[in-house]
């Protein structure tokens, strides 16, 4: 659920989302259904919690929110093995759909009077706008076998970098290295000398094209962002680090937050309320306590915020599906999917993108492909990637 309390380009897929969910409760069995009232139940538990200890105003929107993710992972984690389909064309329409989407939205946000130098894409915050587009791309590469993807995957991937969010920066490398590991798939479904020099050009043209984007006004924002890196204007990012430590801290300060948690959304006053430091934060960010006393402010960070504000066994259930699927992404050698894995690992954990819809989205996706029985296929020779589910459609 978004943080503010206003509409945005975010929710409209939580609306078509919810009208996708509601009828679903026929393809879970009864076990399925009783495991997911447990999960529900316990989220409610850790949002009333406060209420009973603390007198904290639940929030009940986002204990919706969460038990609606949760219904939408178990129906994707329900079917995937049993659709025995190739995902990547399934998933190629509405993924070049939503690059589509997000290039028109920085296009408009581009060219409109802004009040900052950055883009916010029409999000709440622009860096819940960098997150999405940064990892938007991976999906661009991966669900499509033409050339042109590298194209459309760092256009939308020139659109992170437009909003002069750090996280982008932070988790560039795994991008780079996505785009080389898309380029030996691709280039090994070439036909002809044409398309293997369209390969060999698009490698080359990378780096130049990264090169003239880091030059160019849309990094012109995050450049400076950069720049000032340890100076005492920058200290949101020390703020951040503080953050997650308060985090950490009430989670083992008391019995309660240990089984119960802060609840969906209750960190701040939860951290108020138990005594916990804020010191470290009102050093570096007097702005983010302005926030905490408000009644609400993120933790900045979805692993922390997962662990603070739920039940223990709802962050060990989150760590142990987050491990399946590194694990079954790697044993089935999708390494592009894995590496969007460990950049959202990667970003998301300086960043509360968990209360976002595309988080859950891309989540399931994972999920999906992670756990997916792919159709069979003809046996090949080894070293042709011949695992499950890694032959990619020749068409896109």
């Amino acid at each position: 659920m978004p943080i503010a309390g206003t509409f945005s380009a975010a929710n409209l897929a939580q609306v078509v989302c919810l009208a996708l969910l509601l009828p679903s409760a026929r393809l879970l069995s009864m076990g399925d259904v009783a495991r997911w009232f447990l999960v529900s139940a316990s989220i409610v538990l850790a949002g009333s919690w406060g209420s009973w200890a603390h007198g904290i105003e639940p929030k009940w929107d986002q204990m919706v929110f969460f038990s609606l993710v949760v219904w939408q992972l178990s129906i994707i984690a329900r079917l995937a093995p049993t659709l025995g389909v190739e995902w990547r064309g399934l998933l190629r329409r509405p993924v070049n759909i939503a690059a589509a989407v997000f290039l028109t939205l920085a296009a408009l946000d581009y060219v409109r009077a802004r009040e900052t130098p950055w883009l916010t894409m029409f999000f709440q915050d622009k860096s819940h706008a960098a997150v999405a587009a940064y990892l938007l791309p991976f999906l661009v590469l991966a669900v499509n076998a033409s050339v042109g993807r590298f194209v459309v995957a760092t256009a939308v991937y020139a659109a992170s970098i437009a909003t002069a969010s750090r996280l982008v920066a932070l988790g560039a490398p795994i991008f780079l290295l996505a785009c080389l590991v898309e380029y030996r798939r691709s280039r090994k479904l070439a036909r002809g000398a044409g398309e293997v020099y369209l390969h060999h050009l698009a490698l080359l043209a990378l780096p130049v094209g990264f090169y003239y984007i880091a030059r160019s006004e849309l990094a012109a924002a995050l450049t400076e962002r950069l720049g000032n890196l340890g100076a005492a204007s920058d200290a949101s990012l020390f703020a951040h680090f503080e953050l997650i430590k308060a985090a950490w801290d009430l989670k083992w300060s008391t019995a309660s937050q240990v089984f119960f948690g802060a609840g969906p959304g209750g960190f701040a006053p939860t951290a108020q309320a138990e005594g916990i430091s804020l010191a470290g934060i009102a050093a570096h960010d007097p702005g983010a306590i302005a926030a905490i006393n408000s009644g609400f402010a993120p933790i900045h960070s979805t692993n922390a915020s997962i662990l603070a504000e739920f039940p223990i066994w709802i962050f060990i259930g989150f760590v142990l599906l987050w491990w399946r699927i590194v694990r079954n992404l790697w044993r089935r050698r999708e390494l592009t999917l894995l590496l969007l894995a460990l950049g959202m690992l990667t970003v998301t954990t300086f960043y509360s993108s968990h209360n976002e819809f595309f988080y859950a989205g891309l989540l399931s996706v994972l999920v999906l492909v992670a756990f997916n029985t792919p159709p069979s296929q003809p046996q090949c020779s080894e070293g042709e990637g011949s695992q499950a589910g890694s032959d990619p459609s020749p068409s896109g």
